[in-house]
């Protein structure tokens, strides 16, 4: 098992030869960051599948939901969310850390995009 934290390849396929390909490359409809960080910290796409599957199946056919797989269903939907707050946060601290970093080393491109962001939110539409 790899170390948290550490970077992953996109995706897993099979190549032509057979086995583990790590170039190919899969654009996932979300966040690549949530989707990676999903998917290696709280359970694979297959396994979330099963859980919802199980609960479907129970359903249709009328039996009782299986509460063991309602419980680790919602237990990953509460780990996806805190992804999603970790991520959202971190790409905010990356943006404001990069506004300072634009401001110290280039004052002048660092007030003409000010200008520009400020111009472009007083012509959008309110929302």
């Amino acid at each position: 098992m790899a170390k948290k934290g550490m970077k992953y390849p996109s995706s897993i396929s099979s190549n032509p030869f057979g086995g583990f390909d790590p170039f190919t490359t899969v654009n996932y409809a979300g966040d690549p960051e949530v989707e990676d960080r999903v998917v290696t910290e709280v359970a694979s796409y297959g396994r979330q599948l099963g859980w919802l599957m199980e609960i479907i199946i129970a359903l249709a056919k009328q039996q009782a939901v299986p509460m063991e797989t309602l419980k680790r269903l919602e237990q990953a939907s509460e780990k996806i969310e805190a992804v999603k707050r970790s991520v959202h946060r971190s790409a905010l601290d990356e943006a404001q850390a990069l506004l300072d970093r634009l401001e110290r080393d280039q004052p002048e491109a660092y007030q003409k995009l000010l200008a520009e962001r400020q111009q472009a939110t007083q012509s959008s539409p309110k929302r």
